[in-house]
């Protein structure tokens, strides 16, 4: 059994796509680091966000029937909607997550939130429902939750290095953690009744999971606020 089989997704243009993508996000901690292409760094990182998350959901869809690709985009939809609803109702009461405020660099907003977070809570529930697609669903659905939260906890430093957003007392609420185990433990469960979620082709969501999470664990390592 050679490398493409056990390690790279199966499909030719996922593995171009992956390679090319282990060198954008590289190369975006190295410019943070350096403080170059301000304006391009200024703009990439929303449809980056919204990019990886379609990418996964199409090669979820590659040769499987019309109507579970329509039942996916509609599940993923009703995620959209729901993440970009607690987000909002976050910002203006504080009682979600606790008191945080996004800034300028993940785009356009509705009410205050970058659209771009919408596409994240489609992006990280899918991408950690689909790497545990292997348990059975009373144990992968809190596995999920829990998987997508120890992510937000590598994240949440690093996006406020980033300037993504900022928390209001400088450290992360216990109750952010708590509330996104809750949201994408339902979010999994939602796209758990699409069969599609129940796959992972050629590996290639988790590969999407872990160069975000290499990509984290850089900015902390090199890039400082």
């Amino acid at each position: 059994m050679n490398l493409t089989q056990t390690w790279l997704p199966e499909h030719p243009l996922d593995r171009r796509l992956l390679a090319i993508a282990w060198i954008i996000f590289p190369a975006g901690v190295l410019w943070e680091y350096l403080d170059w292409f301000e304006t391009l760094r200024l703009y990439s990182a929303a449809p980056l966000m919204m990019g990886l998350t379609l990418w996964g959901m199409l090669a979820l869809c590659r040769n499987q029937e019309t109507k579970h690709k329509i039942n996916l985009f509609m599940i993923c939809s009703c995620i959209f909607i729901l993440g970009m609803g607690a987000e909002i109702a976050g910002v203006k009461t504080g009682l979600v997550f606790g008191e945080y405020l996004y800034g300028e660099k993940l785009g356009p907003t509705i009410g205050t939130v970058p659209l771009a977070i919408g596409s994240a809570w489609v992006m990280m529930t899918l991408f950690s429902l689909s790497t545990l697609h292997f348990l059975r669903p009373a144990i992968k659905i809190p596995l999920s939750g829990l998987l997508a939260t120890l992510f937000d906890a590598l994240m949440e430093p690093a996006a406020v290095r980033l300037g993504y957003w900022d928390w209001m007392h400088d450290s992360v609420p216990v109750q952010n953690y708590l509330a996104w185990f809750i949201l994408t433990s339902l979010f999994a469960w939602m796209l758990h009744q699409n069969p599609l979620s129940r796959i992972n082709p050629g590996k290639l969501l988790t590969h999407l999971l872990l160069l975000q999470a290499v990509y984290f664990i850089l900015v902390l390592l090199f890039v400082e606020r």
